[in-house]
């Protein structure tokens, strides 16, 4: 087989690690050089991640199955898991600043106190709301199965 054609197959749980660490760096990293050097971060869990959000360079917050929810403030060299109250799997998370974000998943739920508590938000729609995007406290956006959603 031609080197240049050759793939070696990874074990989906090592694609799940290498996607996190990817994602992670490149958020806290705020750009990618051409020539980026990527390092393997550890979360500390071995639920699948799948939302992450980076305020400022050292802190972050990623969210994932069964409510979870890790912030980290060294840039990724440890993590401590907030207590979310959550059950459901998260797929998005958007933090404004170090005190208001939003997670997406079994409904849309904020914080104000930096993850510490988390309080449920009414839905224009009952389900299917897959994005959110909020520019500020009082505005936001929605996208569900075609429709979009302004407060």
């Amino acid at each position: 087989m031609n080197a240049c054609h050759h793939r070696e197959r990874v074990p989906t749980g090592s694609w799940r690690r290498i996607g996190f660490g990817l994602v992670t760096v490149m958020a806290l990293a705020g750009a990618l050089p051409a020539h980026a050097d990527w390092t393997l971060l550890n979360s500390g869990t071995s639920l699948d991640l799948y939302g992450v959000d980076a305020v400022g360079t050292t802190t972050a917050y990623v969210v994932g199955e069964r409510g979870t929810i890790l912030k980290t403030t060294d840039g990724g060299a440890s993590w401590t898991k907030l207590r979310s109250g959550l059950r459901a799997t998260l797929l998005r998370v958007q933090f404004l600043d170090a005190s208001n974000g939003y997670v997406l998943g079994g409904g849309l739920h904020r914080t104000r106190d930096g993850g510490a508590s988390w309080q449920t938000l009414a839905l224009p729609a009952s389900d299917g709301i897959s994005g959110m995007h909020f520019v500020n406290t009082e505005l936001g956006f929605l996208t569900s199965r075609g429709t979009v959603f302004k407060t």
